[in-house]
């Protein structure tokens, strides 16, 4: 082999080799960019679920506290109620609160209390922000109920006719302030932005539940009260009576 053929040669093996090194290179540069998308794309899903995953926490979590505040909502409110409509008879029962009756309205305060005691300090919570509107009022209706409590007790340990004719009156009015502040309250909490339908019929059916034994409550004060007091319904009395009747029977 000639000089001039033996540097040909040398050439074309150099070429030869530069291309097979580049296509090489080539081949695994087009591996790793497949791989570099591929992760990429599998790394922008998990954190989409990852994203979506901590939505839906944040929104169950956020449901399981409504929960915990809408059912101690029910238990004060039911235990008021309970209160309400005991206290209103035996003011216009004679002789002094008996001890039955004493024993079913001491049994309903206390559980009222203590459900109103969690209630106030779930509104203060950072989480409940947007109900913290709520507080003053709940708190004030209660301190309102609770100064009743002290003029109830007066007349409870008095003969009728020593009694304020006015006690009824206003211990009705207290009484209804404070269950309607737990209604509304309620009402607020039944609205969570991405729940599901479940939270939404649940809601509903507390809020139902809370004005259905609100209206049959009303009835029945109504007519102990005066089966109590041994005084016959006026009409404007039985017109209040058909009204809670059929406001009852529309809730159920």
């Amino acid at each position: 082999m000639s000089e001039s053929e033996g540097r040909e040669h040398s050439a074309r093996s150099a070429n030869g080799a530069a291309v097979g090194w580049l296509m090489r290179f080539s081949v695994r540069s087009t591996l790793m960019c497949l791989v570099a998308l591929v992760g990429g794309a599998v790394s922008f899903m998990a954190a989409s679920d990852l994203e979506v995953s901590a939505r839906r926490y944040a929104t169950m979590k956020r449901i399981a506290e409504l929960n915990i505040l809408a059912n101690d909502c029910l238990l004060a409110g039911n235990a008021l109620l309970f209160e309400r409509g005991r206290a209103q008879i035996s003011l216009h029962k004679a002789g002094v609160l008996s001890d039955v009756d004493r024993q079913f309205i001491d049994t309903n305060r206390l559980l009222g209390d203590q459900a109103m005691i969690r209630v106030l300090v779930q509104l203060v919570l950072p989480v409940n922000q947007n109900l913290r509107v709520h507080e003053p009022g709940l708190r004030a209706a209660w301190d309102r109920l609770k100064q009743e409590r002290v003029a109830l007790e007066r007349d409870f340990a008095v003969p009728l006719s020593a009694r304020d004719v006015d006690q009824p009156r206003r211990w009705w009015a207290a009484a209804n302030i404070l269950a309607e502040h737990l209604e509304r309250l309620l009402t607020e909490m039944s609205a969570v932005p991405g729940a599901d339908p479940e939270f939404g019929r649940l809601s509903a059916a507390r809020l139902l539940l809370f004005q259905f034994r609100d209206n049959v409550g009303r009835e029945a004060e109504r007519l102990g009260s005066m089966q109590a007091g041994q005084r016959p319904l006026v009409r404007s009395q039985l017109v209040e009576l058909y009204e809670w009747r059929g406001r009852a029977n529309q809730l159920w």
